[in-house]
């Protein structure tokens, strides 16, 4: 068998990674991370919702899950973690971003709910 190649990415520290390039004059741009993003075939986006609710997270967060969402047949594949079920997550943000991150999120993943054990 062969595997294939992928990225895993702790949400907040992405943003972290994007303020630190917009303020030091790094040569890559929001564009090549987030084509970067879209491109590879398996992305694990950790911890989604950890980030700071603000218009420019919604923004990467639909150019990059939109992005996978067009490319689904192209044997990409999206893993999410979070620990916010997917309405209070979208929920975070306005309506223009945050509904139809969840429309893509609903249509290209399975929701595995974790419930903390009475053992």
């Amino acid at each position: 068998t062969t595997g294939a190649a992928g990225r895993y990415v702790f949400v907040p520290e992405l943003f972290t990674d994007l303020y630190a390039i917009y303020s030091s004059g790094d040569t890559r741009s929001r564009a090549d991370i987030v084509d970067s993003l879209i491109q590879t075939p398996i992305l694990v986006l950790d911890d989604l919702g950890k980030e700071k609710a603000s218009d420019h997270a919604a923004s990467v967060l639909f150019e990059i899950i939109d992005g996978r969402y067009r490319y689904q047949n192209a044997g990409r594949s999206l893993i999410v973690t979070s620990n916010l079920p997917i309405e209070s997550l979208c929920a975070r943000f306005a309506d223009d971003t945050g509904e139809p991150i969840a429309r893509r999120l609903a249509e290209m993943c399975v929701s595995v709910p974790m419930k903390r054990g009475t053992a």
